[in-house]
């Protein structure tokens, strides 16, 4: 039993989540602070790790999970495609951002055969389903019930986005919030052919302009 508390334990989120029902109001703000300072300066760099540690691709997309639509869904059901998993939990404050930000892509992600995918970690169905019928999601919800999946890959933060490529291995895999411009950064490294933002061209007359203001 005490094994098992601290293996629920250490997989608690250690990075931009917490849970709000038992927080003090102090540090629920001072947690969205931090996660607002995590989105301005576009999440945490790197690919393919966990806390460090480097993840062993072709040992983590196996695993088949119940869908709240009755699937049971896997990475590798997507063949040739590139595949992004978002790792969250109702009570996740700074998962509801993460997901807002998906949501907000999800267009260009589908136009690019980009597949998305939530997987609520740790909650029973009940919890999780009367959370999507408020909040209805565009993409299917998995349920890592007993949190086997994410403690194998060794999450310990929500939210937490693992992008898989069109090989199937992992291309990345990290807790925090991932901005839309670096969310697409990621997805093109994957493969996923997401077109590069061409700058505007300046206006009619804005050169002159600034060479008139000139002394």
């Amino acid at each position: 039993m005490a094994d098992a508390l601290r293996s629920r334990a250490a997989r608690r989120p250690t990075t931009g989540c917490y849970d709000s029902r038992v927080m003090r109001p102090a540090r629920r703000w001072l947690s969205m602070f931090v996660c607002a300072l995590l989105l301005a300066c576009g999440g945490v760099p790197g690919s393919a790790r966990t806390g460090g540690k480097e993840a062993k691709p072709e040992a983590k997309t196996d695993f088949r999970l119940p869908a709240l639509d009755g699937r049971r869904i896997s990475p590798r059901d997507f063949k040739g495609k590139v595949v992004l998993a978002d790792f969250w939990a109702t009570w996740c404050g700074p998962c509801h951002l993460q997901r807002q930000i998906l949501e907000r892509a999800l267009p260009q992600l589908t136009a690019a055969g980009v597949q998305v995918l939530a997987i609520d970690v740790g909650e029973d169905e009940k919890t999780v389903r009367a959370f999507v019928d408020q909040h209805p999601f565009a993409y299917p919800v998995l349920l890592d019930l007993e949190g086997q999946v994410s403690g194998e890959l060794g999450i310990a933060g929500f939210p937490t986005l693992m992008i898989v490529d069109a090989r199937g291995e992992i291309s990345y895999l990290e807790p925090s919030i991932v901005p839309e411009k670096r969310l697409r950064e990621l997805l093109r490294e994957a493969g996923a052919p997401i077109p590069t933002p061409t700058p505007a061209p300046a206006a009619a007359g804005e050169p002159a302009k600034a060479e008139a203001g000139r002394p």
